[in-house]
């Protein structure tokens, strides 16, 4: 059972993690949009994301070509040494690490120290889960906190029981 909790642990806890950044991220570039707007980068990110689309089509033409899978990283690199970030977002976030601006930097921080802090509660929680020794302690201690506990079922492995052959098991018994 507590392999089912830590498994759930996890799982929330990269949940979290997953919804921290998502929502500093759609902050981050928002503000990333308005600054570009304000300084007259908006059509020239639009011209960078035209063009590193149709690098990468070409690129996964030559790829295609040759006969490697465009997906590959050996083709994905044909053409340049990364893949070009084509995405708006993608594009702002690249020039505004050369570009300092209190307000995003802000963001930037904001966005570490809730990580962070939400890193540091998971790993506590788990360490005084480790350190209990009844099922039932853990729950009612998971639950006061307002974790959902019905949900650790769900991370409950099933038994592996493998029956390997003995051929596997013994290859030095084995006659040829």
């Amino acid at each position: 059972m507590k392999d089912a909790i830590y498994a759930y642990l996890v799982d929330i806890r990269n949940q979290a993690i997953d919804a921290i950044e998502k929502r500093c991220n759609e902050r981050i570039s928002l503000c990333q949009r308005e600054k570009a707007t304000e300084l007259g980068l908006s059509e020239l990110v639009a011209k960078a994301t035209k063009a590193g689309k149709q690098l990468l089509a070409i690129q996964n033409e030559l790829a295609t070509a040759i006969g490697l899978d465009p997906k590959d990283y050996g083709a994905r690199t044909l053409l340049i040494r990364s893949a070009p970030n084509t995405e708006r977002d993608e594009i702002l976030n690249s020039i505004f690490q050369h570009i300092e601006d209190e307000e995003i930097e802000k963001l930037r921080e904001e966005k570490r120290t809730k990580l962070g802090e939400t890193r540091t509660a998971y790993n506590k929680i788990t360490e005084t889960v480790k350190q209990m020794r009844s099922e039932k302690k853990i729950l009612e201690y998971l639950k006061s906190l307002g974790f959902k506990v019905e949900e650790i079922q769900k991370h409950k492995k099933e038994e592996n029981k493998v029956k390997p052959s003995k051929d596997v098991l013994f290859p030095c018994l084995v006659k040829e």
